[in-house]
């Protein structure tokens, strides 16, 4: 696959993504502590519809971003295969991040599937923990991707430094799986305010790798 190919590949799997993503985050109604079983289950009963839309929506954004680092692995990485050890670092946290993401969803889709009084508390928390231990794989994908970026300059400076930023910024999120109260629980304010920084560098990359395939589809056109 050609660098302009691959550009193309992460610009329409990114903006797949983006947008199964922003669909997932339209129907986020705040989940009540974890620790109240009783309010999940009934949080869960009342708000069952848009949690199954939710579900379906973040597990499309996941596939589609198996797409997006599969792209990104032969764009950054190079035709020459410049960082193999690097960018296939950052294909396989990608595609360990999406599994658990997608697994993490299929759970929830069986809390929202449940009938009334037969939600248990270890499938609540499974769900959750799959959720935040997804960000381990991929805080070293992202990572993976901004060094590849950085040492190859296949794509702008600031978008590497970004990558390392939102990739230490992922870190932290998964201590949900072990913290049940405070602000990095799964209900917690700084979790909330920090997932938004993956959706920021995954937008940053699709408009980058679709400038530079239309760039470089200008240039063939007119030599």
């Amino acid at each position: 696959m050609s660098q302009v190919a691959a550009a193309r590949a992460v610009a329409l799997f990114g903006a797949m993504a983006l947008v199964s993503g922003t669909v997932g985050a339209a129907l986020e109604r705040g989940w009540p502590p974890a620790s109240d079983v009783r309010a999940v289950e009934a949080f869960v009963q009342s708000n069952r519809s848009a949690i199954l839309g939710q579900s379906m929506a973040f597990s499309a954004s996941a596939t589609a971003c198996v797409g997006f680092f599969a792209g990104l692995r032969f764009w950054l990485g190079g035709a020459a295969d410049r960082q193999p050890v690097l960018s296939t670092a950052a294909f396989g946290g990608g595609l360990v991040w999406a599994s658990l993401q997608i697994a993490g969803q299929a759970l929830q889709t069986g809390m929202a599937l449940a009938s009334s009084g037969s939600l248990q508390p270890s499938v609540l928390w499974a769900a959750w923990a799959l959720l935040a231990f997804s960000n381990l794989p991929f805080a070293a994908a992202v990572f993976a991707t901004g060094l590849v970026g950085w040492r190859t300059a296949a794509c702008p400076r600031w978008l590497s430094a970004l990558a390392f930023l939102v990739s230490f910024a992922s870190l932290p999120l998964s201590l949900g799986a072990v913290i049940p109260t405070g602000p990095l629980a799964p209900d917690g304010w700084l979790t909330y305010a920090l997932y938004p920084t993956a959706a920021l560098w995954l937008g940053s990359t699709t408009v980058v790798a679709w400038r530079r395939a239309r760039a470089a589809r200008g240039r063939t056109e007119h030599p």
